[in-house]
């Protein structure tokens, strides 16, 4: 994964999946009620535009019984607290309530998960599975598939 570039990917460069899934608006607003959350810039255009799927060849978006599946199990497992996390600097990147409040939204094909906190849409982090350090790849999702584009 490459830092958070200058510019986010623009959404119409991206390949559509030969079966895109439609993602309801109404479905989107039950996921950030659910979750008591706005759910990131760029996000729900991207879902409503373009869809789950695979996309650089690099970054897997989650459909939305994907994301509670993931967000849920992690959660129940405490994974991203102090005490379970795998990475060196989550004290710094995320307090104890906002470890709490992680919500995924998908993974690179490596296993880096992407997510956001709760409360905190603006702030699109990546969970690597090979490094260990949280990332902090820019303000929206947008941001984030930008961030694995020259992987």
């Amino acid at each position: 994964m490459s830092r958070a570039l200058t510019q986010p990917i623009d959404f119409d460069d991206l390949e559509r999946p030969a079966n895109p899934v439609e993602v309801p608006m109404l479905d989107l607003d039950a996921l950030g009620h659910e979750y008591d959350t706005a759910l990131p810039p760029h996000y729900r255009e991207f879902m409503n535009r373009v869809g789950p799927g695979t996309y650089l060849s690099e970054v897997c978006v989650y459909p939305l019984a994907e994301v509670r599946k993931v967000t849920d199990g992690l959660r129940d497992s405490n994974h991203f607290t102090k005490d379970a996390s795998l990475w060196d600097n989550t004290a710094d990147m995320l307090s104890p309530d906002e470890a709490k409040r992680v919500v995924i939204l998908g993974h690179s094909l490596s296993g880096d998960w992407i997510g956001f906190v709760g409360g905190a849409p603006e702030r699109i982090l990546v969970f690597p599975r090979h490094q260990r350090k949280i990332v902090d790849v820019g303000p929206t999702f947008a941001h984030a598939l930008a961030a694995f584009s020259d992987a």
